[in-house]
């Protein structure tokens, strides 16, 4: 994986950026770059901790996994979310929690009851999670 100290790095200037942001839009925006930083984080084994990180930020924590069993289960438990992605041999996932409480996440015009989740699943091909209804074929289970 990339190097910690250069990924702390971007990790904090990405959270900056979400400082200035006023528009609930510009959260999927960031959450696709952050999505990224696992990518990067999880390739090879990150060489901090082979299953998980955490960044904890003013304005969002981010945890990136991998999946780590025989199986290819992928397992991410956060304090508002958890992940659990079946026979995801190969996959990383990144958990995002963008706390709306805080004057950085306001939005104009828009009251949001509580904190943005977002949740990305990606393989070793760049390829996304699909939707589906049958867990041993890959799908995934998600509680918020």
């Amino acid at each position: 994986g990339e190097d910690p100290v250069v990924v702390d790095k971007f990790v904090d200037v990405v959270d900056s950026f979400a400082a200035e942001m006023h528009a609930i839009d510009e959260v999927e925006l960031l959450d696709d770059v952050l999505a990224a930083v696992c990518d990067a984080v999880n390739e090879g084994g990150n060489g901090v901790n082979s299953t998980t990180t955490t960044f904890n930020e003013d304005s969002f924590s981010l945890t990136c996994a991998q999946s780590s069993d025989t199986e290819g289960s992928l397992v991410v438990a956060t304090d508002s979310v958890s992940l659990v992605a079946y026979n995801s041999s190969g996959s990383s996932a990144s958990v995002s929690t963008w706390v709306v409480d805080t004057e950085a996440n306001t939005t104009d015009g828009t009251t949001l009851m509580a904190d943005v989740q977002g949740i990305s699943i990606t393989y070793d091909d760049g390829s996304a999670a699909t939707e589906t209804d049958d867990v041993d074929s890959g799908g995934y289970q998600i509680s918020i």
